[in-house]
């Protein structure tokens, strides 16, 4: 169940942080860069978890209880990850590590042969 959900929100993240990401190399401000992405990424990632959340939670009418169980597990799962860790926890660690969230280990290894190519 844990892997659904996982898989559920994993694309919302990679949408979100690909644009906290694009806004701090333009500007090289992680708070500003945050704020962007939340602004612009948080009305989808919400929309897209209400959908989800109305589909999955439509399961809890039906008489099976193991197709009940299921639907509200990904009803609570999708309404615990969108709000909490992908709209709070994510950014806030975003901004607590500030520069740190951008540097590769090996960059500069895998820059060379890059360099070299050129």
């Amino acid at each position: 169940m844990i892997g659904i959900v996982f898989g559920l929100a994993m694309d919302y993240e990679v949408f979100m942080v690909s644009r906290i990401r694009e806004t701090y190399i333009a500007t090289g401000d992680t708070n500003r860069a945050v704020k962007t992405g939340l602004q612009e990424s948080g009305p989808v990632i919400i929309t897209a978890a209400l959908i989800m959340i109305a589909v999955f939670g439509s399961f809890a009418l039906v008489e099976d209880p193991t197709i009940k169980s299921i639907g509200i597990s990904l009803a609570s799962g999708v309404l615990f990850d969108a709000f909490l860790v992908r709209l709070i926890i994510i950014p806030a660690t975003i901004k607590i590590f500030g520069r740190a969230n951008w540097v590769f280990p090996g960059a500069n290894y895998y820059n060379k042969f890059k360099d070299d190519a050129q």
